[in-house]
């Protein structure tokens, strides 16, 4: 059995893939097939995806007895731990370090501004003989 999750992915797409597969649930595509069938069909998927994102998950000799693949920007992450497949829901500042990250840009690099003081704080500032500016 081959299941087939999508997300975020066009209509025409998912009419391609119930014309081998059935659809019980919306994005959710489930059927037998061949693994020539299933490795063209997801070539298929990978190539017509535009921003979404999809898994893949199939019967394998392997620990678990399934392998699961992905692709896209689905919003869990597949993470193998020790040959184990395990899914990580990531946080929000994880997936904007990943993006910072895919731009090339530091994420640990940081910067900050100091606070510019309001209205009131600069007559405080000034009454006790201080420069506003300074601060």
């Amino acid at each position: 059995m081959v299941i087939l999750i999508c997300e975020k992915v066009p209509d025409g797409l998912r009419g391609e893939l119930s014309r081998w597969m059935i659809e019980p649930k919306t994005n959710i595509f489930v059927g037998k097939m061949s693994a020539m069938v299933r490795d063209k069909l997801w070539m298929r998927v990978q190539d017509k995806l535009k921003g979404g994102a999809a898994i893949l998950a199939f019967p394998a000799p392997t620990e678990q007895g399934f392998i699961i693949k992905s692709c896209g920007d689905p919003t869990r992450e597949l993470v193998s731990y020790d040959g184990l497949m395990l899914v990580r829901v990531p946080s929000p500042a994880s997936k904007t370090r990943k993006k910072m990250l895919e731009a090339g840009q530091n994420p640990d690099a940081v910067e900050t501004q100091a606070p510019t003081p309001t209205p009131e704080m600069r007559r405080t500032l000034i009454e006790a003989g201080e420069n506003p500016d300074l601060w």
